[in-house]
């Protein structure tokens, strides 16, 4: 089983250093596709696969289903967007329009405020609460989350650059 070490007496700090270090890189990527003349977000692998844009989706939706589960806990709002984000957290469910980047990259700074908002202000014993079970009864704690979110959101802008390297 995956174990994750706790009670650094920086733990949160950490953590907030890493989600927004991620963030900032992906911000300036997806900044760079803004730009006229950068590629389309429809951009996808020659060997098919997902496109930019949907990467970026799906980055934000499993971000936004993580911060409406800790919102859940700490009685905080949900957040809106329901509609727009749910189809990309299956990969099975595949929306079929992909938001603008305007929007994916107002997303991504909305969620991401969030998150951390709710890092900071929780307690430390949120850090251990069980917001999903995995395969295998692996157990997806908030600090799980909030260590993946990151590593994660590296690896997939490491796909987009490949995208972008081949179009």
């Amino acid at each position: 089983m995956f174990r994750v070490p706790r009670g650094a007496p920086a733990e949160k700090e950490i953590l907030e250093f890493s989600l927004r270090l991620a963030r900032e890189e992906s911000l300036k990527f997806i900044a760079e596709i803004m730009k006229p003349g950068g590629i389309p977000l429809s951009a996808a692998p020659a060997h098919g696969g997902e496109g930019i844009g949907h990467l970026w989706c799906r980055i934000v939706a499993l971000e936004w289903d993580v911060v409406n589960k800790l919102h859940a806990i700490v009685k905080k709002p949900q957040l809106g967007g329901k509609d727009i984000w749910q189809g990309f957290l299956n990969g099975d469910s595949h929306p079929r329009e992909i938001p603008g980047a305007e929007e994916i990259f107002k997303a991504m700074k909305e969620v991401r405020t969030h998150l951390i908002d709710v890092l900071r202000s929780a307690g430390n014993a949120i850090m251990d609460t069980v917001l999903a079970t995995g395969p295998r009864d692996l157990e997806g704690t908030a600090r799980f989350f909030i260590i993946y979110l990151p590593q994660h959101e590296t690896a997939l802008r490491a796909r987009m650059q490949f995208i972008q390297s081949t179009v």
